[in-house]
């Protein structure tokens, strides 16, 4: 009775964790465990995965390299780890869901030994970071904006132009227009309304 409690409330536990889990059999590579992540993250959450192999599971889902190039089933993690004990740890991937979606991973996996030592199950575990990768770009963006106009800009002391990195002048608009998102609209101060529109009143508006 209370194993079986132990054994309820760690499934429990696994089916509340953010991270996708399998357990895997060895050397079949045959799924013994999925939680509720995993089967949310294939969309697969109504069928019955326990059984299939894993190459069964992932058949429709193309796994790549961050720098795009495709990885072959034998060189991924699990693989690994079943094949050869070895156990991985963060490793970052790109998955191609089959209904399109792609998304980043941090994925590890690990081996499970029996007392003789021999590897009777994996564990393969992985994080959907693909929010936290738009979250990255988007502060990458805006560091890069807050670093446009970082610096000292030569600007002219009479007509008040700035100094390109052609060493051309260009008006301080077009200037800062092309280096940062400001846009522009003229109109005139009150100062140079009564300098260069003396005649005009201020409630009118000034021909431009």
């Amino acid at each position: 009775m209370e194993s079986r409690l132990e054994a309820g409330l760690l499934q429990a536990a696994l089916d509340l964790s953010p991270a996708c889990i399998i357990l895997v059999e060895a050397p079949s590579g045959k799924i013994i465990y999925t939680n509720k992540s995993a089967r949310n993250f294939s969309g697969k959450t109504n069928t019955s995965t326990v059984g299939i192999t894993l190459d069964q599971y992932v058949r429709s889902w193309r796994t790549k390299y961050p720098d795009g190039a495709l990885m072959k089933s034998e060189d991924m993690s699990l693989a690994q780890t079943l094949s050869h004990g070895e156990m991985v740890t963060h490793e970052k991937v790109v998955v191609l869901l089959e209904h399109g979606q792609e998304k980043s991973v941090l994925l590890s996996s690990a081996p499970i030994y029996d007392n003789a030592g021999t590897i009777i199950a994996g564990i393969v575990l992985w994080l959907d970071v693909t929010a936290c990768k738009v979250d990255e770009l988007g502060f990458h963006q805006a560091r890069n904006e807050l670093h446009t106009l970082n610096g000292i800009l030569p600007i002219c002391v009479y007509c008040k132009n700035i100094r390109d990195d052609r060493r051309g002048w260009r008006r301080i608009e077009s200037y800062l227009r092309d280096h940062s998102a400001a846009q522009f609209t003229h109109g005139i101060c009150s100062d140079c309304m009564k300098k260069h529109y003396a005649d005009v009143d201020e409630s009118e508006e000034p021909p431009l």
